[in-house]
């Protein structure tokens, strides 16, 4: 990853379970903006959220689950300091 990508983001590292300064410093609604677009497009996120809405939870809820699950893919992509590959399978 390009230093001028990672400080204009505003984080130069990963420290424990924190939020990447991407979703902590935006507003509420981009975050779920963010998800929804990851549920309707992204094969990982959207089986996520299709298995907790056929398991009865409310779809407010499996939108925050997939805001944490694309928090935590952010936060392991920037720790491991590579860019995200959609999956082959």
């Amino acid at each position: 990853m390009n230093d001028d990508i990672v400080s204009s983001f505003g984080f130069p590292a990963v420290i424990g379970k924190k939020v990447p300064a991407a979703f902590a410093s935006a507003s509420p609604e981009a975050n779920v903006f963010r998800s929804l677009v990851g549920a309707r497009y992204n094969p990982d996120l959207k089986a996520k959220y299709q298995q907790l809405v056929t398991a009865g939870k409310p779809a407010k809820l499996a939108i925050t689950a997939v805001m944490r699950k694309l928090a935590i893919t952010a936060n392991a992509l920037l720790k491991a300091d590579r860019c995200w590959a959609q999956s082959q399978a």
